[in-house]
């Protein structure tokens, strides 16, 4: 009797084994699957082209991508003459949340030229940083100068670069905890 049970158990036990590993197998296959399909946001000159493409003629002053309560957006303030376009762009779906229109009190670009896109500034701010993810790019005019202010994050850092408008110089590049 003692023989008989002892197959049994034996039995049972492998078929236990062999049950149980293709249950990690099915976890670890699920782990896995659950990795490929993780959440891709729409990167920061997708969110200029959706706001772009309600504002045709309007130029770029500020992208900054931002974590909210409600998830990740984009805040895409456009210019044009004296007014302000204020875009809010949900960073997942592509969608406009919010867009309100400002009258400014002066032009932001009186007569100036603009060499640079603003994509060209990001990629500029990336080659010298080397590290780091897109964070915010502004166009600013300062004692007459207009540059382009790119904010990288980089672990707790955030690096900002300050890129001449019309040259595509480094003016200058600090980094803050």
């Amino acid at each position: 009797m003692r023989i008989k049970q002892k197959v049994v158990l034996g039995i049972v036990g492998i078929f236990m084994l062999f049950g149980s590993n293709s249950f990690i197998k099915k976890s670890f296959a699920d782990e896995e699957k659950t990795k490929a399909t993780e959440v891709r946001i729409i990167n920061e000159e997708e969110a200029v082209r959706i706001a772009m493409s309600n504002s045709p003629n309007w130029k770029l002053q500020k992208v900054e991508l931002d974590n909210k309560l409600s998830g990740k957006q984009y805040e895409v303030v456009l210019i044009n003459d004296s007014q302000e376009k204020d875009f809010i762009i949900d960073a997942l779906t592509g969608e406009i949340l919010s867009f309100e229109t400002d009258k400014s009190q002066e032009s932001l670009l009186p007569n100036v030229s603009i060499n640079i896109s603003f994509e060209d500034a990001v990629k500029i701010a990336m080659e010298e940083s080397k590290t780091g993810e897109f964070k915010k790019i502004e166009l600013e005019r300062k004692k007459g100068n207009v540059s382009y202010e790119v904010d990288l994050e980089d672990g707790l850092k955030v690096k900002e670069y300050r890129i001449d408008a019309e040259t595509g110089e480094v003016l200058s590049a600090r980094a803050d905890f």
